[in-house]
């Protein structure tokens, strides 16, 4: 795809939404940089502030892709609270890159520090980050049998700049996102033609009319603790989330864990809680995910970290009939923004 034309195919995916400004970082891959939607530090802020009650750090969620900067949920947590919050979220950023802005973070003396763990995508991208940026080796496996799984790389800097690239342009570009989809689905006929492509799923919630594209292929290999690279991911995600918590008790502030679920996530918790009946193409992956929830529910409680989700929130929303993700997207619309904030309140 030439660039003319991978950009006409921007504009047409994403409308108006702006890029985040970035440039490269040895710790962080990429570290942003000020633009139209972001302050002086780079960080989705108005301003800039040398001190606040409240700081979150996290991904594109957190950072409220999709959405105002003033309906993303740090900033209804803001409104609520009244007190001041400071979003140090980036888009494609994970577990690693939270751990690296603590120290940003801590210079703003918060009583409070949130960071928002995406169920659906930071347990695969945490491993990317540690194996794909030569400033995290030390954290790397050493058994023989994770190295022969392909995690490691004969050659991590060039790796490592390949994957910053990518995780820069499927965090902020949507016809990157459908370009990726699209050569995954080209593969996957070629390694096996014959196989039919499994169809999308289309559930309509209720009377209301609430209808969305559920794709529960999608977050599976991402969650799927089975698969090496993803048990390696969370296995790092779980020392750095707990070098994030025993930084802030230095600090005396408190550290919480949001836990963000994918769109499949709200479906198959609001038929739960309805009692209605699952469609069956949904059943393997809500196996598969109760199993990864049940992980790191089980991780918190051991370590005694605050961990919350606004899981159930935003089922009883759908139930209603209110759109709190986008159809085909893993991000929340101002209404899901809404209804995370008030759950975090």
């Amino acid at each position: 795809m030439g660039a003319l034309a991978f950009c006409v195919a921007e504009l047409g995916q994403r409308g108006i939404e702006s890029l985040q400004p970035v440039h490269t970082d040895k710790v962080l891959g990429f570290r942003p940089v000020a633009g139209p939607e972001t302050d002086e530090a780079g960080f989705r802020n108005h301003l800039v502030l040398t001190k606040a009650e409240i700081v979150t750090i996290g991904d594109s969620f957190t950072y409220g892709k999709s959405a105002p900067i003033d309906d993303t949920w740090p900033s209804v947590l803001a409104r609520l609270t009244k007190v001041p919050v400071y979003n140090m979220a980036v888009q494609g950023y994970s577990p690693p890159q939270y751990f690296a802005l603590l120290h940003d973070a801590k210079l703003l003396q918060p009583k409070i520090l949130i960071a928002g763990f995406n169920v659906g995508n930071d347990l695969l991208e945490t491993q990317q980050v540690v194996y794909g940026n030569e400033f995290w080796g030390e954290f790397r496996a050493k058994q023989q049998s994770v190295t022969e799984n392909k995690i490691a790389s004969t050659s991590h800097e060039s790796a490592g700049a390949l994957s910053t690239v990518k995780r820069v342009l499927l965090a902020h570009s949507r016809a990157f996102a459908h370009l990726g989809e699209v050569s995954r689905s080209l593969r996957d006929f070629l390694k096996n033609p014959t196989q039919k492509r499994k169809k999308e799923l289309l559930v309509e919630i209720n009377e209301v009319g609430v209808e969305t594209t559920l794709q529960p292929d999608r977050p599976t290999p991402s969650m799927d603790l089975s698969r090496t690279e993803v048990k390696e991911g969370w296995r790092l995600a779980q020392i750095f989330i707990k070098k994030i918590k025993a930084e802030t008790e230095n600090t005396n502030t408190y550290f919480v864990l949001l836990l963000i679920p994918t769109t499949e996530d709200i479906y198959i918790e609001y038929y739960r809680e309805t009692g209605k009946k699952m469609p069956d193409a949904l059943l393997p992956y809500a196996t598969l995910s109760q199993h990864t929830w049940e992980e790191i529910r089980q991780f918190c409680k051991e370590e005694q970290i605050l961990c919350i989700t606004p899981l159930s929130d935003l089922a009883r929303d759908l139930e209603v009939g209110h759109r709190v993700y986008l159809n085909g997207d893993e991000h929340a619309t101002a209404r899901g923004y809404q209804i995370v904030g008030e759950s975090v309140y």
